[in-house]
Parts: C-alpha cells; sequence; structure tokens
C-alpha cells in the first residue's frame, strides 16, 4: 500500500506552530509521510522528529518565541505595542483595535500562495494538507487548487463564526466583566453599551470588508467559482479539528465533520536545572506559575500584582513567572521564593505546579486541563474571553479583570481557588486525556476509508452567496 503524505502548513506564530508540531508528530506516528511547511524560524524544531521541513511564508507578521524580540518590520513592532497600550485601556478598545488590524494582515497574499503551494503539490504529491483556521490565504489558495485539506482551528471554536455570532466578539461574558462585581477597583464599569456597539457595527464592517476581499481573490483567479457570503466561516468541507474540549455539542458547522482533539501538545520533562530548582525549594507550598503567553509577558504590571497578592495569600509560596523581555521590571522580589525569567518550560513545570495563573490563551488552558491544575484566568484579548467564559460556566477556573484587581482580590481567588471543589476539573481533565491529536488521525483515516476526503469547498453552505 502506497504511504500517504500529508503537509501541515503553519503561521510564523510559535502558540499555532506548537500544536501543529504535535499534530504532525500524530501523522508521522501513525505512518504518513509528513512535511512541516512553515517559516524557517521554526526549522530548528522540526529536525530530528520523523518530519520533513518545506519554507513557505504565509504572513507579513511573526512570533516566533517572545513577541518583544522577534525580527520583523517596524509597523508591525508598532502594531505590537498599539495591542499592549490597548489591553492596558480594557478589553473592548483592544478587541476594537485588533478588529481594525484585522483588515491588514487577514488575507496574505493567496494568488502568491496559490503559486508557491502548486509547485510545492507538483513536487511533493501529498494526499491531504492541514492548515491553521486563521491562516486564510493559504485556505483560498488550497480551495483554488481544489486540494484536499482539512481545517484546524487553533482558537476557542467561536473563531469559526456560528449562528449570530460575530467573529471577534464574545456573545458572552465572562461574570466579572458583564456586571458590578465586588472586585472593581475603578468604579466604573467596564462593559459600556456605547462601546459594545461600536464593536459590533466595527466587526460587521470588517465582516464585509474580508468578504469583498475574499471574493475579490476568486474573482480575479476563479471567475466561475461560487462567491462567499462570510468569509470567516469559510472551512475545510472535510473535517474542522478543534484544539479544544467539546463544551457545548450544539456549535454545528454545517457539512463539515467536528473532530474536538481536547488538547494538542507533546508533555515535556523538566531539565536538570529546573528539577534542581524546584528540589532545593521542595518546602515551599503552593507552587504557583505565572505564564500570560509570548505577546501579554509584556504586562509586568499584572505579573507583579499577581505576585504580590499570592504571597499575601500565601507567604510560603514558590513563585515561578515568565515575564518575557520585562524580568528587569520585576526586580526587588524576594529571589529564592520568586522565580521570574523571561522564558518558563510551561508544559514541563505544569504537571509539579498547585495553581496556574494565565491570560486564558487556548494552549495553556488546554494543557492546564489536560493536567487537572486549578487556574485562574485573566482574559485580555481575541478569544480569551470566551474560554474564560467556558471556564466559568464548567466550574473549573476562577476569573479576574487584568486591569482592575488588586493585590487582596487575586489573594482571596487564589485561596478560593484551591479550595474548591474540583470534580467538574477532574471529569474534564479525564475526558481531553482520552482525546488528542492521535484521535484525530485515526477519525481522518477512517473518512480517508469511506472515501469522503475528496473536493475542497466551504463546509457551510451560509458562507456561499
Amino acid at each position: 500500500m502506497k504511504q500517504r503524505k500529508v503537509i501541515v502548513i503553519s503561521p510564523p506564530f510559535f502558540s499555532h506552530f506548537r500544536p501543529l508540531l504535535r499534530l504532525s508528530e500524530a501523522f508521522a506516528e501513525t505512518g504518513w509521510q509528513t512535511l512541516v511547511a512553515c517559516s524557517r524560524d521554526f526549522q530548528p524544531q522540526i529536525a530530528g522528529r520523523r518530519l520533513g521541513f518545506v519554507e513557505l511564508v504565509i504572513s507579513r507578521n511573526a512570533n516566533t518565541g517572545v513577541a518583544e524580540n522577534t525580527e520583523q518590520p517596524e509597523e508591525e513592532r508598532e502594531r505590537i505595542n498599539a495591542f499592549l497600550e490597548a489591553t492596558r485601556r480594557g478589553p473592548l478598545e483592544t478587541l476594537m483595535l485588533q478588529a481594525e488590524h484585522r483588515k491588514l494582515d487577514m488575507l496574505f497574499e493567496p494568488e502568491y500562495l496559490a503559486g508557491r503551494i502548486e509547485a510545492i503539490q507538483h513536487r511533493e504529491k501529498a494526499d491531504l494538507y492541514v492548515v491553521d483556521q486563521l491562516s486564510y490565504g493559504v485556505t483560498i489558495a488550497l480551495y483554488l487548487l481544489d486540494l484536499p485539506f482539512v481545517s484546524f482551528c487553533p482558537a476557542h471554536p467561536y473563531s469559526i463564526p456560528v449562528g449570530q455570532i460575530l467573529y471577534g466578539v464574545p456573545p458572552a461574558w465572562p461574570e466579572v466583566f458583564s456586571s458590578a462585581a465586588a472586585d472593581r477597583v475603578e468604579s466604573s464599569p467596564p462593559m459600556d453599551p456605547v462601546q459594545l456597539k461600536r464593536l459590533r457595527s466595527l466587526s460587521v464592517q470588517v465582516e464585509e470588508y474580508f468578504t469583498a476581499e475574499f471574493n475579490s481573490v476568486l474573482g480575479r483567479s476563479a471567475p466561475g467559482r461560487e462567491r462567499i457570503a462570510n468569509a470567516f466561516r469559510f472551512t475545510s468541507p472535510l473535517a474542522v479539528l478543534y484544539n479544544y474540549p467539546e463544551f457545548s455539542p450544539g456549535r454545528e458547522i454545517a457539512g463539515a465533520r467536528r473532530i474536538f482533539l481536547g488538547s494538542c501538545f507533546q508533555p515535556e520533562s523538566l531539565d536538570g536545572e529546573w528539577r534542581q530548582l524546584l528540589d532545593d525549594r521542595k518546602e515551599l507550598n503552593p507552587k504557583v506559575l505565572i505564564a500570560l503567553g509570548t505577546f501579554l509577558s509584556a504586562r509586568a504590571d499584572v505579573i507583579g500584582r499577581c505576585i504580590r497578592g499570592i504571597l499575601k495569600a500565601f507567604p510560603k509560596a514558590l513563585i515561578i513567572a515568565g515575564a518575557g523581555a520585562q524580568q528587569e521590571a520585576l526586580k526587588g522580589l524576594p529571589e529564592y521564593q520568586v522565580l521570574v525569567r523571561s522564558f518558563v518550560p510551561q508544559i514541563a513545570l505544569l504537571p509539579q505546579m498547585d495553581l496556574f495563573v494565565h491570560h486564558g490563551g487556548n494552549n495553556s488552558f488546554t494543557e492546564s486541563l489536560y493536567y487537572g491544575v486549578p487556574a485562574i484566568l485573566l482574559p485580555f484579548s481575541s478569544d480569551q474571553f470566551n474560554v474564560a467564559r467556558d471556564a466559568e460556566a464548567q466550574g473549573i477556573a476562577s476569573v479576574l479583570d487584568p486591569n482592575r484587581f488588586n493585590e487582596s482580590r487575586v489573594a482571596e481567588v487564589a485561596v478560593r481557588t484551591l479550595g474548591s471543589d474540583n470534580s467538574s476539573l477532574i471529569s474534564w481533565s479525564g475526558w481531553v486525556r482520552e482525546r488528542g491529536p492521535e484521535h484525530a488521525v485515526r477519525r481522518l483515516e477512517q473518512m480517508l476509508e469511506t472515501d469522503t476526503l475528496s473536493k475542497t469547498h466551504s463546509s457551510d453552505p451560509s458562507a456561499h452567496k
């Protein structure tokens, strides 16, 4: 039997590349010849994993580790700085800025990508492609080329909108954002109805603009193809892989098979230095990890408040914090108890932790759920509000507004979180552990056996005009 070949296409973002790399390994372990097409920055991480590498640039911006240290054009660096400043003003300002930025980079050179992928396909003759759902230029290129592909959703499932949901607008907010909750430091409520209406209006404009751009590409490159009604809903008709638990089975995407992986990462072991650091401090408890992701680690003010609040609640705690390029801003804390590093081995540390404070990013959320670690979520942007809402609704994490808590409040929430009943967390941890990338590959192979991987078009009839 001919060995099947898959090409996994990753954007130049570390948080997207990492789960796609794990999915690539699952394909290889199942017997597929597997190539990863991505930025050359990630080639060293691909080497030695039974995976092939194909260089493919699919975005004008990047984040290959610590966002502030990633080499990129000045205009992109300015956008990162503008984003970080918006997070200080609150969720609506941040989401509106992100909506504006989508006009600039959602559809990166699809005709160029179609030419590059066509050349790759001519050489490699892949049986299947996997594309990050947020890499729309690649999706439309594969659609134009009639190549079989599946969509990988690296973020919250609402990143593929359904029903009346708009891309970039949370349909429901965590409680701390939606009412005059007791943990306000400032008296004014963060959810201004006028601003919320502006966000919705802007998101409709971006959706219309983006869809028009999408259809303009189709008009130039494939005049006979059916036009798209909503580009944000445009996915593979074959399968959508979600790096997320199946909290709400009713979130349907018509036509496509929906496969929930639960999580998609490779467990890691602590190196000798970290093992020694923990062993030297084994008398310190609880052990707390604070990590806000590659972009938001720049918010040293939030990290500092978390550290001081946790020490207030637990004077004998061990706290490990990832601070990106902001290590200097967090000096003056007790060095024996507080280990601040530019980068922390999050996956390797999690099984050793009693509490995880993070930003509600999809990877952090699913990793902590996998290990059953109680968490406090501090959502700033993007899909983090949706993740936090799910975590709150399922009773598996606490949520704070990162701009509006003080040290006393985080101390109170940390004590409550560690003392709470964690039966729901344990139950969902078991669910996540039973799924994974191997589960997805087996499902896809079953689809191949029944010959359902054939043509490529949008899975959602409502995405077509």
